[in-house]
């Protein structure tokens, strides 16, 4: 391919969600470097009753297929005796949608729970809903809709937070620049994943993306130097 990112990336504003991000498309590919992706803060179960069938919704934030797939067969375990166990998941870094309708009519069920992890743009989230029959057919809409309610219900047990990107970068200094470094951490809202004292101070920091410019300014300013590679990782809204 001819030439740099930079020739043919532009930047562009997601009008659903106000987020600045870079695209760049390669081949029949459209990829984004979303500064910030939603996921749930934590692990909740529901329960729905629909025409004597029980539908048991589960969901937890995960951040691998490995995972997504450990936490399906840890719910199918604990269910053996229910008619279905439907499943949806997604996976921001890997680019991975997945849907079971584990024998329920095609469209009806995983597909259905996907649909709204989509239209709710949730990423790094695994969400099983487990069905024990009640011996009445609900048919097609009413099996959308029950699946699709079951959903919604455990969403509402949880939280929707941003995972926000973040540069980290690694220092090795003296307590005079460490007093002054923490400064610039408080005045922005970078965060120190480590630190060691002995006769240097080491850190491992981690910068919002759309303040690491200034940081790298301002640190520029007195000197430092970054010790290793700048790596980007998301981090989790608190």
């Amino acid at each position: 391919m001819k030439g740099s990112i930079a020739d043919w990336a532009k930047t562009e504003k997601n009008r659903n969600n106000n987020k600045r991000c870079l695209s760049y498309t390669l081949g029949h590919r459209f990829i984004y470097f979303y500064m910030s992706y939603k996921t749930i803060k934590n692990e909740a179960s529901a329960e729905l009753t629909v025409k004597k069938s029980k539908f048991i919704a589960t969901i937890k934030p995960i951040i691998s297929v490995v995972e997504a797939e450990e936490y399906i067969d840890k719910i199918k375990k604990e269910n053996k005796s229910a008619r279905h166990n439907v499943y949806a998941y997604r996976i921001f870094e890997s680019n991975v949608d997945k849907y079971s309708d584990d024998g329920e009519p095609a469209g009806t069920s995983g597909s259905a729970i996907l649909s709204v992890m989509k239209k709710k743009e949730l990423f790094n989230t695994v969400a099983v809903v487990t069905r024990y029959f009640g011996g009445i057919l609900l048919g097609t809409g009413g099996l959308v809709s029950a699946y699709t309610q079951s959903f919604s219900a455990v969403l509402e047990k949880t939280k929707i937070i941003n995972s926000i990107k973040h540069k980290v970068v690694d220092f090795e200094i003296d307590y005079e620049t460490y007093q002054i470094i923490s400064t610039i951490c408080k005045n922005l809202t970078a965060k120190i994943l480590f630190s060691e004292f002995t006769d240097k101070v080491k850190l491992k920091i981690a910068v919002p993306e759309k303040q690491f410019q200034l940081f790298e300014s301002q640190v520029s300013e007195i000197g430092v130097k970054f010790l290793s590679e700048i790596k980007n990782v998301y981090i989790k809204e608190k």
